[in-house]
């Protein structure tokens, strides 16, 4: 009994380590992606008020 709770134990934290470790590799490649994205758009898209960098700040952080 003692063995399977060990067992069962080191299976959980595995498995808590190696999903953390994937989200982190997720976020990781939407936000290159995101901010390539933004800095290749044309100059005149950036000064549009809506598109200000403080603003594209605050929109990537939330989504991610």
């Amino acid at each position: 009994m003692l063995i399977c709770g060990i067992g069962g134990f080191v299976f959980t934290f595995i498995s808590k380590l190696a999903f953390a470790a994937v989200g982190e590799n997720i976020t990781i490649n939407i936000r290159t992606d995101l901010y390539g994205n933004v800095l290749q758009k044309h100059m005149g898209w950036h000064d549009n008020s809506e598109n200000a960098s403080g603003i594209l700040s605050a929109i990537l952080a939330s989504d991610i």
